[in-house]
């Protein structure tokens, strides 16, 4: 029998928890991101990528990852194995050429790995109150069955529009100015400030988007 070729393996980092009755910090994801991925992403396996800090580079390279996503929860800072364990991630896909999806946190990682700012929003307008974005249409890759659109917003610190690093451009902006969504190509990179995973119903341009970053296009 012929060999089959195996699936594609997307990485998927993890937020830091401390349970009430143990104490030892544990790693987590919501079970939504497995609604999610198994949805969006159904021909793809996709792994848990523990919080091993330096030893996450050879995590990745033992487990042939294909690409990563960047979760949500957590700011920059508040768990420093996150952050270490993100950034060798980042780089090793970056290196390798292997595509990067980034979810809230996600995007203000992949903002901070390009030396741009991130900035504290005045306020709760961005916390926990879905608000409306604007897509660009010459940035879009995929498409759009409008220009604007209501998402979700758990975040206290954004991305001003002028302040985004290169190589990332913008995709989404508030009215007040924040980038919500950016894209990059060689290789894709991909980063949204909402929480995809936790819209109900699941939004067809946030799979879409999430299928163009791993290259699966046009399904």
């Amino acid at each position: 029998m012929a060999n089959r070729r195996r699936a594609r393996r997307i990485g998927v980092t993890m937020r830091e928890t401390q349970p009430l009755a143990y104490r030892e910090p544990r790693d987590a994801l919501a079970r939504e991101w497995g609604a999610w991925l198994a949805a969006a992403l159904p021909e793809a396996m996709w792994l848990p990528v523990p919080n091993l800090g330096a030893g996450a580079r050879d995590y990745a390279e033992r487990w042939e990852l294909d690409g990563l996503v960047l979760t949500g929860g957590e700011d920059l800072g508040a768990c420093a194995a996150r952050d270490r364990t993100e950034r060798q991630l980042l780089q090793w896909c970056l290196q390798a050429q292997q595509p990067v999806f980034g979810v809230c946190r996600g995007l203000q990682m992949l903002q901070h790995h390009f030396g741009g700012r991130i900035a504290r929003i005045a306020g709760r307008k961005h916390v926990a109150r879905p608000h409306a974005v604007i897509i660009s249409p010459q940035s879009c890759p995929v498409p759009l069955r409008s220009v604007r659109m209501t998402v979700n917003s758990f975040h206290a610190y954004g991305i001003r529009e002028h302040a985004l690093a290169a190589p990332m451009q913008v995709l989404a902006t508030t009215r007040d100015g924040y980038v919500e969504a950016a894209i990059a190509s060689g290789p894709r990179l991909a980063g949204v400030m909402w929480h995809p995973e936790r819209a109900r119903p699941l939004r067809a341009f946030d799979r879409a988007l999430l299928r163009w970053t791993f290259g699966y296009v046009g399904a």
